[in-house]
């Protein structure tokens, strides 16, 4: 059975397909194994400069000095040669001795150090991103613009769901949220579990993506391992993730590279709201979080490294409402009455997030698209609200670009990434067998909002285009998922499976060349 091919709204709460909300901690809490992402193909990188070490020379050399120096009478050279011949031939040898060691020495020591500055490995240099003289930083279109190839990796036969995070190039075998792992790793269970589909999960994390960056356009860092990835997140800062379920995807592929050592709130259960604030923070019973020497300021119980704050719409509904009256968006409508379920929180909630010095965040990622639908907008025609979410967009890069100002975001970056669509009959066998596209293939009809959704991420872009604050990027990232109608969880064709490399791309993206 191949599993219904009908998109899943929020209404529909996932959870309804009643999988159990696992206990993250398992008896394999310290079972990891340090690899890198199977899913994306390194780039060449920009010269690395690494931290300056002091380091002391210490040859030992001991200044030769005469023992008894008082049998000799320094006031009568004369008497000296006679009595002493012996002394003045033996005190040339080893004069000449100690200076032929000692221009070796020299010698030796100046190669050892030139060839140790020549190559790093003596005193290595700051780690920083010489951008210019290594060229440009590849850009998030030049990174979309490349291929999905097959790993060189034999598939495992797959049966279990631990089995599918370890294909998948995670660190061990759960994932510290608790929210439906089973369902967004594209475990086959229930009516779907199935030797086609446990083939079919093996397939679709075969497989990686390699950055279309030019020659000349590098990455900052190496592609990232967890124990790397948690480095940047404590010492840099965390992450925050302002949108919809796609973007709570996100956050449980993070939950899942950064298992050993995160711990991740709330734990779910029945009672929980689905819309809550959902945080990963250091694990104190970590070893390798023990051993940390944690930034000044950084509390364990209070600082986390992501948080996923669900708002669909970029901004609360009243702040909509209010847009569309003032500029007469809708002229002869009446109230929106907000037809469909969606989740939404005022700005000022999530930049308070944002700018709250106890929380550390140095990056805050925005996507929005999958909500801007007819539904909601009381049946509305597309083109109607797209014209809202191009004003609703604005004001957010108004709102945006004052935060920016604040003396509490010194440093702090703002991205807006691309919103993803879905694919149609994605549960057709010839769907889930097939290879990943070379192209991206337009809808040929509509289906809930997805045609728009490129239409979106275009007012986006075109918006964007005209921001000048260094700190406040567009990601252009939905291409490589696009390519993928293969890798949909299997009850909907809107959601990518975590651990296949689509949402991982992002990870990728996010930490090496931003």
């Amino acid at each position: 059975m191949w599993g219904p091919s009908s998109a899943t709204t929020e209404n529909d709460r996932v959870g309804e397909d009643s999988e159990p909300l696992i206990n993250g901690r398992q008896e394999e809490r310290y079972t990891t194994i340090e690899l890198r992402s199977p899913h994306t193909v390194s780039f060449p990188l920009s010269p690395i400069l690494e931290g300056e070490e002091d380091i002391k020379l210490s040859p030992n050399i001991r200044e030769y000095e005469e023992e008894e120096t008082s049998t000799f009478d320094f006031r009568s050279p004369a008497l000296l040669d006679q009595k002493c011949p012996s002394f003045r031939a033996a005190s040339a040898v080893m004069s000449f001795v100690f200076k032929v060691t000692g221009t070796l020495f020299c010698t030796l020591l100046s190669g050892v150090i030139i060839a140790g500055l020549v190559t790093h490995t003596i005193f290595p240099l700051t780690e920083v991103s010489n951008t210019e003289e290594a060229g440009p930083v590849c850009s998030s279109e030049s990174w979309s613009n490349g291929r999905w190839i097959k790993r060189n990796e034999t598939t495992p036969p797959l049966s279990s769901f631990r089995d599918i995070l370890k294909w998948s190039g995670f660190p061990t075998y759960y994932c510290t949220s608790n929210r439906l792992p089973k369902t967004n790793l594209g475990t086959p269970w229930n009516q779907n579990d199935t030797a086609e589909l446990w083939d079919w999960r093996g397939k679709v994390s075969g497989y990686t993506w390699q950055p279309g960056c030019q020659e000349n356009e590098k990455r900052l860092k190496p592609q990232y391992t967890p124990q790397s990835l948690l480095n940047d997140l404590v010492y840099e800062g965390g992450w925050l993730f302002i949108g919809d379920s796609l973007s709570a995807q996100w956050f449980l592929s993070l939950s899942c590279i950064l298992a050993p050592y995160v711990r991740a709130t709330p734990f779910w259960t029945p009672e929980v709201p689905w819309n809550a604030t959902q945080h990963l923070y250091l694990d104190h019973e970590s070893p390798y979080v023990q051993q940390m020497e944690l930034p000044e300021g950084f509390n364990m119980n209070v600082t986390p490294v992501v948080t996923i704050l669900r708002s669909g719409l970029l901004l609360s509904k009243p702040e909509i409402t209010k847009i569309i009256d003032d500029k007469d968006l809708l002229p002869g409508v009446g109230p929106i009455n907000w037809n469909e379920t969606v989740f939404d929180n005022p700005t000022s909630l999530y930049l308070d997030h944002f700018l709250n010095p106890n929380y550390r965040y140095s990056k805050l990622v925005a996507s929005a698209g999958a909500h801007y639908t007819s539904k909601l907008f009381m049946d509305l025609p597309l083109d109607k609200v797209t014209s809202v979410f191009h004003h609703v967009f604005e004001e957010w890069i108004r709102i945006i670009s004052k935060m920016l100002e604040d003396p509490r975001a010194k440093d702090k970056k703002v991205f807006y990434r691309t919103a993803t669509a879905g694919h149609k009959d994605c549960h057709l066998p010839e769907k889930l067998n097939g290879p990943p596209l070379n192209e991206e293939e337009a809808l040929d009809t509509p289906i809930y909002n997805w045609q728009f959704i490129p239409i979106f991420n275009r007012i986006a872009q075109a918006a964007m285009s005209k921001v000048r604050h260094p700190r406040f990027k567009f990601l252009s990232l939905d291409r490589p998922a696009m390519l993928r109608p293969d890798s949909h969880i299997l009850i909907d064709c809107l959601h990518f499976t975590i651990g296949t490399g689509v949402v991982e791309g992002w990870t990728d993206f996010l930490y090496s060349y931003v």
